[in-house]
């Protein structure tokens, strides 16, 4: 029996764990299981459900093939982004699409088609995708885009389709391993939101001060950034967080003083050359980050809203955060282009926020509080990410659950592929 966590650290079970395979032979183990990478999403989604086990990938690490000139890798699941975006840069190539870590794995990318700060232009990781191999409960199954169905169940359906065991991802040209970045500061959330909107960079992400009020109230800064052909000195040594903060250390008090300084300095920036992996990684520098939050962990709120109510939705949302004073250490913006066609993928054409959340049980409270306000502006919550949000509430933010519910059960009868978030939504039972 092993303990397990999400990256959060506010759920945890104990539950025995197995090794996936690749062999042909291999089949489902008996009862039902999860499939566990690294561990990385912040909630409950690679955690098993109650009886049932964690099927575990990091064996499953090889790089099966690489093709620079035809910019193409296949891995098998427990591969992870930094190894794939190391072997990339030594030829002149990187992930098309990367999230905010570089220390998750390609099967865990794909089950939460993860995004990045460019999701205007690429998409999410779908789009650069070519071809899976799954272990589902009807057994191996190698799977394409023509493939519909069950392709869009794969992408975003938090591995409840089936155990991603390889897949081919197409990679990007870069001309080197830096970025030309800059900071254009904006005086309240309006300035954020033009800034974002208007931006001809490829990527874009603003920072936001979630306890600003008054006349500053969603002041940030918004961080423009393009491959460059220039050189830096590459990445920077990281650092390691020993132990957890105590309890209470981030507080309304102690994040406000840090927004404030955190703010000048990032208004005070000018354009200048940074090495890919501080700009696309800036918390990977920080080992055992998540240890920031204290003892109880923490929640993260990640949301988007539709481009037409984002406007009037986010200064509501982002209010309640300033009105409660909750603190928020890292509050990100992002603008959101076109679906991938995955049926509980997260991103939709708008606007959404993440926001850390250090755990407690006022904080859990005022976050599901907030589900109402989000549902009526047509927002959702990001799978991935998620521990609070309501079976109800999951009905309404993706129009296409029914698809996926439909296909599940004819799929999986037995409900062999279950999760511990699965189970909380509604979208596995036991049966």
């Amino acid at each position: 029996m092993t303990r397990l966590s999400g990256y959060g650290r506010v759920q945890t079970v104990t539950a025995p764990t197995v090794h996936a395979a690749g062999d042909p032979a291999t089949q489902l183990p008996a009862g039902h299981s999860v499939a566990r990478g690294l561990g990385k999403s912040y909630g409950d989604a690679a955690l098993p459900a109650r009886g049932g086990s964690a099927a575990l990938t990091n064996t499953l690490d090889h790089v099966l093939e690489f093709d620079p000139a035809r910019r193409t890798i296949t891995v098998e699941a427990g591969v992870t982004l930094d190894t794939i975006a190391r072997l990339a840069l030594r030829h002149g190539l990187f992930l098309p699409v990367t999230p905010g870590t570089r220390h998750i794995t390609a099967g865990g990318a794909v089950a939460s088609d993860v995004h990045g700060k460019n999701h205007v232009q690429a998409g999410s990781v779908a789009r650069h995708v070519t071809q899976l191999h799954l272990l589902t409960p009807q057994g191996h199954r190698t799977v394409t885009p023509a493939d519909t169905l069950l392709w869009n169940a794969t992408f975003g359906g938090m591995g409840l389709t089936g155990w991603i065991l390889q897949m081919t991802f197409t990679l990007r040209s870069v001309p080197s391993r830096t970025m030309l970045v800059r900071h254009t500061p904006g005086r309240d959330l309006d300035a954020v939101l033009t800034d974002l909107s208007e931006s001809t960079d490829e990527y874009a992400v603003a920072w936001v001060d979630t306890l600003a009020q008054g006349r500053h109230f969603g002041r940030g800064v918004t961080i423009h950034a393009s491959h460059s052909p220039g050189l830096t000195r590459g990445p920077t040594p990281d650092f390691t967080l020993p132990v957890s903060l105590p309890r209470g250390a981030l507080n309304a008090g102690t994040v406000s003083a840090f927004n404030q300084a955190y703010y000048a300095a990032l208004s005070r920036r000018d354009t200048g050359l940074q090495d890919a992996y501080p700009y696309f990684y800036p918390l990977d520098s920080i080992q055992n980050f998540n240890r920031l939050y204290g003892p109880r962990g923490f929640y993260q709120f990640q949301f988007v809203l539709p481009e037409h109510t984002a406007a009037r939705g986010l200064p509501v949302l982002l209010e309640a955060f300033t009105r409660a004073r909750v603190p928020s250490f890292l509050a990100v913006l992002k603008r959101y282009g076109e679906e991938s066609g995955g049926l509980l993928s997260f991103p939709m054409q708008g606007y959404g926020f993440a926001l850390d959340v250090p755990a407690s049980p006022h904080a859990a409270d005022f976050l599901r509080s907030l589900e109402p306000a989000l549902l009526a502006f047509g927002g959702r919550t990001y799978l991935a990410k998620d521990s609070l949000t309501t079976p109800g509430g999951l009905r309404v933010m993706y129009p296409h659950l029914p698809a996926f519910l439909e296909f599940k059960r004819e799929l999986d009868p037995q409900m062999q592929l279950r999760s511990h978030l699965s189970d909380r939504l509604g979208l596995t039972f036991t049966p």
